[in-house]
């Protein structure tokens, strides 16, 4: 489903990202961090809580629309960030960011954490 990533890395991601289970193969899955199953989704259903985080906050949204993302788009982000909260938009990457670009990835959120914005 992701164009974009090497063959390789797609087989590596299945070996650490992946059980199998009784019943087949499935996704390890945070239950905390997913508020539904995989199909369609609605970035509604998790931007309307970042107003309330009281935490720092850095977002990196992929620009690249592909299946593997939810196609949420800029607008849809900004006027839900949390106080001080800062958004990056990485318009030539796709879904897994930190995987296309990890050394950029690295240095913003390591920036981020050391200036705190």
């Amino acid at each position: 489903m992701n164009p974009r990533l090497p063959l390789e890395w797609l087989r590596y991601l299945v070996t650490v990202g992946a059980r199998e289970d009784a019943d087949g193969w499935r996704w390890k899955l945070d239950p905390s961090m997913r508020f539904g199953g995989f199909g369609p989704w609605r970035p509604e259903w998790t931007a309307t809580r970042l107003p309330g985080l009281g935490m720092p906050f850095l977002g990196l949204l992929a620009g690249q629309q592909e299946p593997m993302g939810w196609g949420t788009l800029p607008h849809q982000i900004e006027p839900q960030l949390p106080l001080g909260g800062r958004l990056e938009v990485m318009h030539e990457l796709g879904h897994f960011v930190h995987v296309e670009q990890p050394e950029l990835v690295a240095t913003m959120v390591l920036d981020f954490l050391e200036h705190g914005r």
